[in-house]
């Protein structure tokens, strides 16, 4: 970045190498662009603050034009000053060619940015190969996460952090690709029955209590069709979580290791004959993390455990 706003040829210079990255995080919030830049090892930071007070208004073609704009660096971040939002666009097309990233992701404030903004930066991010979509902090009411909803693609991955109204409903709120809701009172046992063919799904705060779990396990069982690989959620707070009721008419192997409670059970998927292992593994803070495998293919049973689960 410092290198590109020292003169356009070396920006030039830069955008034909592309430096790769493990993830670019796009932050839109009402005062600042924010670019997250992550590889392997590293993670740092570029800031451009929209201000009032002599902001830049001309259209920004090259990165050159923002060296006297910058401020300074902390701790990995670069700060650059000045700009009116209608330049944002401008920067986001300036410091997107000197990246690489195998995965980009676009954070929106729906607590910052009015319904117009929110929706034109997410119409951008779409249209720029986004694969992932954050929204961020405050309440989003049925009318706004439904007009979210049937704009971004169910092949992106979706993270919601803000509050969600207790009865929203949505039929596309279970088919994106990998899915995360904090706030998940909402989802019933229902909408997890319905899921199929999600890589994964995970609720950070929910009503579901041990038999709804095991209704569930007892659903996965029966079910021919794949529903996700992985599903992480939290039972109700103050439940206990009660292993009878968790493991009730249910054949499974249980193993204890380190400090969480694991539990293994099978099923023949119909139409390919393949052994699939369901693990359940009960975690500190009412955390249940279940993931599904093929058996025969999977490295983390013993040859006993193998043995018994192929005989059952």
């Amino acid at each position: 970045i410092k290198l590109a706003l020292c003169s356009h040829k070396l920006e030039l210079s830069i955008r034909s190498w592309k430096y790769k990255l493990k993830q670019l995080d796009v932050n839109l919030r009402h005062e600042t662009l924010q670019f997250e830049l992550r590889d392997a090892n590293n993670r740092s930071s570029i800031v451009f603050k929209n201000i009032e007070r002599n902001p830049h208004l001309e259209p920004v073609t090259k990165m050159s034009q923002l060296c006297d704009r910058f401020e300074k660096e902390v701790n990995k971040t670069v700060r650059v000053q000045g700009f009116s939002r209608e330049t944002m666009f401008d920067l986001y097309s300036l410091v997107m060619p000197l990246f690489a990233p195998a995965t980009i992701r676009w954070v929106l404030d729906v607590e910052a940015l009015t319904r117009e903004t929110l929706l034109r930066y997410l119409d951008m991010g779409l249209s720029e190969n986004c694969s992932w979509i954050y929204i961020d902090r405050g309440q989003l009411s049925n009318e706004r996460l439904t007009e979210l909803m049937e704009r971004i693609p169910l092949t992106n991955r979706l993270e919601v952090d803000s509050d969600i109204p207790a009865d929203f409903k949505h039929p596309n709120a279970f088919k994106y690709r990998d899915i995360c809701y904090k706030m998940a009172r909402w989802v019933t046992l229902d909408d997890l029955k319905s899921i199929r063919n999600v890589d994964s799904v995970v609720l950070r705060w929910t009503n579901f209590e041990c038999k709804d779990m095991n209704e569930f396990l007892r659903y996965w069982v029966d079910c021919d069709e794949e529903m996700m690989k992985g599903l992480e959620l939290r039972i109700k707070e103050d439940t206990v979580i009660n292993e009878n009721i968790l493991t009730d008419q249910l054949l499974v192997l249980k193993a204890k290791q380190e400090k969480s409670q694991h539990y293994y059970l099978k099923k023949r998927n119909q139409n390919t004959g393949d052994i699939v292992l369901g693990h359940l593994e009960v975690q500190k803070f009412n955390w249940i993390v279940f993931s599904e495998k093929n058996l025969t293919t999977t490295t983390t049973l013993s040859d006993s455990m193998r043995k018994f689960l192929l005989e059952q």
